[in-house]
């Protein structure tokens, strides 16, 4: 169940989840609406940056990214190219999540998409980053691991995606100061 106080976000966001889940993509579905709630699937599983949390404790300093984490941004990749094709054809338009933290990601055997309240017309470019940024603030910040995982995340969506890289990095970048103003800390510049 989530609440909302606007029920123009709650509108937004059960209309985008029912389209996006008639289409086959891997997101809740939702069961009713009952006044400033909606009640949704629950979905059996943790966070991307809880598997990545897990993924970091394990890994040694010098070694590759493993292959799990790799795996697990090919899945989140797809997830994204889908919800591209998917709004892009619903919409008419280049859709973007806009809230991309990776909270908002559930992997199961597979990555599920949550919270589509801020879904808008945007660059795709944003969206990865954002992801970048997200991923590189989440404590412990800045660590070798977050570094080589930005990388990878922004190599992948430039293959995968075909996304301009430098795009990605200046979006990351813009996310990156915002983050600082929000939190009132600084952030680590990212090399």
């Amino acid at each position: 169940m989530k609440a909302y106080q606007d029920h123009k976000r709650l509108v937004k966001e059960m209309e985008m989840i029912t389209a996006l889940h008639r289409q086959g993509l891997e997101v809740p579905a939702v069961y009713e609406q009952q006044g400033s709630y909606l009640l949704m699937e629950y979905i059996d599983g943790i966070t991307l940056c809880e598997a990545f949390e897990k993924q970091e404790c394990k890994w040694t300093e010098g070694d590759h990214l493993p292959e799990s984490t790799m795996e697990i941004i090919g899945l989140l990749t797809g997830w994204l190219e889908r919800f591209y094709q998917i709004t892009k054809e619903l919409e008419g338009k280049r859709m973007i999540m806009a809230d991309v933290n990776l909270r908002n990601f559930l992997w199961t055997d597979t990555v599920f998409g949550v919270d589509f309240e801020d879904c808008r017309e945007g660059r795709y470019e944003e969206d990865a980053g954002k992801i970048c940024a997200y991923v590189y603030t989440y404590s412990p910040m800045a660590t070798p691991f977050k570094k080589q995982l930005v990388n990878a995340f922004a190599d992948t969506f430039v293959k995968e995606l075909l996304l301009e890289g430098s795009l990605i990095y200046h979006y990351m970048d813009r996310e990156l100061k915002m983050m600082e103003r929000r939190r009132k800390m600084a952030i680590p510049h990212f090399k």
